[in-house]
């Protein structure tokens, strides 16, 4: 399957953008930018940090009543049920795709991954500066230029915003969406996996191919895992499935893609020629039409399983005597969180535990540098706001300002999720009020310059 692009330039717009637009820009869309980032930025950081403090709890109040199994008893979990519990095994299961027809054995997760074809505009902007009645600065004598180019993307693109939008029209077709689903049969033994624990799983994903021959991974940067071949015969009931009989999918047998082509109907087609014919774009013929890569609104799908040859658990035994199942460990003390996971391979309960506080750690870590983004915003809008009161010119970024703002936005959200009252360690009051005290620091410092002059 062809994977190049098309590249086609549009045209050149020359216009004035009145200064009434800049207004618009200054006074509307610009500070509604900076309110959602003020407001979503430390909701962000603050459900991130709650949730590192109470997976800490949580852990800490299961170290107790946790069950460490070294093996599964034959006669299954009846004894334990309530009880949390934490085991390595091997499993069986199988995951499914109806629409295509997929049945995988051994997989615990199966991934349709669908792409489409379609274009996607950009623009250069060259402007002249000019003053309205009021001295008011403005660009003015612009021009625009247009290019597109047209590939396979992991989402749709709305053409109609273009400024040749009949030339370059994206079809919104998307008969089956991207979408994970789980083993509904997966077993530890006679032990139920359920789909809530399932829907936790960390394991690696890897292409599914089906080939007659054996397959290799290709990857130019990363390492990946290999694909796995299904052959075939895993086909055999494809050509009695939706996707076949009513969109034309087939399988093209290169990187474990189907394909479905566009196909336009006479209407569309005549529209878009009368679209063509008002945009000035009908006869507009390129070289990348030649090469092109794709139709706009052709389809591609392939699939990736999760398939580790064992799993470490840990859940809460629930059910019968005669069924049980491992699900959400709830009804604990000292949080609202309820746990419920399943790592690829065998790991220990100490491995398990630290591998969730690596990724709930490093989720803060990227929330905490999205605090310097709040703090340089947060800096920009006082900044343009005295500006706008003083008269002056608007002045460089307030560096001591941005770092004391993202410092002091950490510490207020630790002080929320975790208090100050804390001194058992380090790690919990302390840097809190080292981290408001420096922020607050900053902040004093950069409004009040320690080695400024003093005016006479």
């Amino acid at each position: 399957m062809n994977e190049s692009r098309t590249f086609r330039a549009g045209r050149t717009v020359q216009h004035s953008r009145p200064a009434h637009l800049n207004w618009i820009c200054q006074r509307i869309f610009l500070p509604l930018t900076a309110v959602v980032l003020l407001i979503a930025l430390p909701y962000g950081l603050y459900s991130a940090e709650w949730y590192y403090k109470h997976l800490a709890l949580a852990f800490e109040e299961l170290d107790g009543p946790v069950v460490h199994l070294a093996h599964l008893p034959s006669h299954g979990l009846g004894d334990l049920v309530g009880h949390p519990v934490y085991y390595s095994s091997n499993w069986s299961g199988a995951a499914f795709d109806p629409a295509f027809g997929l049945t995988l054995d051994h997989a615990l997760r199966l991934s349709r991954e669908t792409e489409f074809c379609q274009w996607r505009e950009w623009s250069s902007e060259r402007c002249d500066k000019c003053r309205d009645d009021s001295n008011n600065e403005y660009d003015c004598n612009c021009e625009t230029t247009f290019y597109y180019d047209k590939g396979w993307r992991s989402h749709r693109v709305l053409s109609l915003g273009f400024d040749q939008p009949a030339n370059h029209f994206n079809p919104q077709r998307n008969p089956f969406p991207s979408i994970a689903s789980v083993s509904p049969d997966a077993r530890t033994g006679t032990v139920r996996l359920s789909r809530e624990l399932l829907e936790n799983l960390r394991a690696p994903d890897r292409k599914v191919f089906f080939s007659p021959h054996t397959v290799e991974a290709k990857s130019w940067f990363f390492a990946e895992a290999p694909p796995r071949n299904e052959g075939v015969a895993a086909l055999q009931h494809f050509r009695e499935t939706p996707a076949y009989v009513q969109h034309n999918f087939v399988y093209t047998n290169t990187d474990g893609w189907f394909f479905s082509p566009y196909e336009r109907s006479t209407a569309e087609a005549l529209f878009r020629r009368v679209g063509q014919y008002i945009e000035g774009s009908l006869f507009d013929f390129q070289i990348g039409d030649i090469f092109s890569s794709c139709t706009a609104g052709d389809v591609r799908v392939r699939f990736r399983v999760a398939d580790p040859q064992a799993v470490s658990v840990l859940g809460k035994v629930s059910g019968d005597a005669n069924i049980q199942s491992i699900g959400k460990i709830d009804g604990l003390r000292t949080t609202d969180l309820a746990l419920a996971f399943i790592h690829a391979g065998i790991h220990t309960y100490d491995e398990m535990a630290q591998s969730e506080f690596a990724e709930a750690h490093w989720t803060c870590m990227w929330w905490r540098v999205g605090a310097l983004l709040w703090a340089l915003v947060a800096e920009r809008v006082h900044a343009s706001q005295y500006t706008e009161f003083s008269g002056g010119k608007l002045s460089r970024i307030n560096v001591p300002h941005v770092v004391g703002g993202a410092l002091l936005l950490i510490g207020f959200v630790w002080s929320a999720t975790s208090g100050i009252t804390d001194w058992s360690g380090a790690s919990t009051s302390f840097w809190t009020i080292v981290t408001l005290v420096i922020g607050t620091g900053l902040i004093h410092a950069a409004h009040n310059p320690p080695f400024a002059k003093k005016t006479m």
